[in-house]
């Protein structure tokens, strides 16, 4: 894991008041499984206002512009597709 990739982690453990195991972050490769694994730890949030969150924290790690956001899909795979090494 690359220091972009901690930084988010804890981007998404600050946004979201979590803790996320090791265990758990390896089995955590597409934005959908990250959108999928909040949703399930916060159930009483709705799943629109997590995605939002969460793509916030990726253009907020990235310097992503509104167009370059608009093009996140719940398929592209952070490491992989959205460069967060």
């Amino acid at each position: 894991m690359g220091l972009e990739f901690v930084e988010f982690v804890m981007g998404v453990e600050d946004e979201f008041g979590v803790k996320i195991p090791d265990d758990v972050l390896i089995q955590l490769e597409t934005m959908g499984d990250w959108h999928s694994f909040l949703i399930k730890l916060l159930p009483d949030s709705p799943p629109d206002e997590v995605w939002e969150r969460l793509l916030n924290i990726v253009c907020q790690q990235m310097g992503f512009n509104a167009d370059a956001r608009s093009k996140i899909s719940s398929t592209d795979r952070l490491i992989q597709d959205l460069n967060l090494s």
